[in-house]
């Protein structure tokens, strides 16, 4: 899993913010861009344009202001095969860790993108640990937990429904689906510095 990869990386046919359109779901709102790695296998990366990272970011502090809605969740990935997510991850503004590319191979979902995280999603915990260093904190919690020889791993996110309807899989913090949205909020308005943001964070992780 790259953080943020360096190779020419496809992008979504551009939807209008006007469209009724779900914007980050589904496969077939995407154009791909296909690279032959083997004689038989073709790696796909489905990936967000730069106009949505601000879209992102805006969604998580309009949640907070009851003007988009969005779910906390937590998914198991089996990373037992590859070792790896199989997704691409961002840091954008305000230490906003969102998921920027799904890696494909021979059509077939990826780990991350197989236990339900989606393009867009943010990112605030792995194994329940909060993502203070963004990228940095989930590239070395994955490393540590491949090294001791884990086959699975619990990423913890925020999925905005106006960007992505796509059902939750895994577990749902039940009604704390504003509890992040408002650490990241407080943070904003300097209500809560950067150190009580994931303080807060951590004790709903724990």
């Amino acid at each position: 899993m790259k953080a943020f990869p360096s190779t020419s990386v496809p992008v979504r046919s551009k939807i209008p913010s006007d469209s009724l359109e779900d914007p980050l779901s589904h496969a077939s709102e995407v154009d791909y861009d296909t690279t032959t790695i083997a004689q038989s296998s073709v790696v796909e990366n489905l990936a967000i344009k730069k106009a949505d990272e601000i879209r992102i970011v805006a969604s998580l502090y309009n949640a907070a202001r009851k003007q988009t809605t969005g779910s906390i969740y937590s998914v198991i990935v089996d990373i037992s095969e590859t070792g790896t997510l199989s997704i691409g991850v961002k840091d954008l503004k305000e230490n906003v860790l969102a998921v920027s590319m799904l890696k494909r191979l021979d059509t077939r979902p990826g780990p991350g993108e197989a236990a339900g995280i989606r393009l867009g999603d943010i990112i605030f915990g792995i194994n329940f640990i909060p993502t203070r260093n963004g990228s940095q904190t989930l590239i070395e919690v994955l490393k540590s937990e491949v090294k001791r020889g884990k086959k699975h791993i619990h990423i913890q996110g925020w999925r905005c429904m106006q960007l992505c309807s796509d059902e939750i899989s895994g577990f749902r913090f039940t009604r704390a689906d504003e509890v992040i949205v408002q650490a990241y909020a407080l943070f904003r308005s300097k209500v809560f510095s950067n150190w009580e943001r994931w303080n807060f964070i951590e004790i709903l992780l724990g």
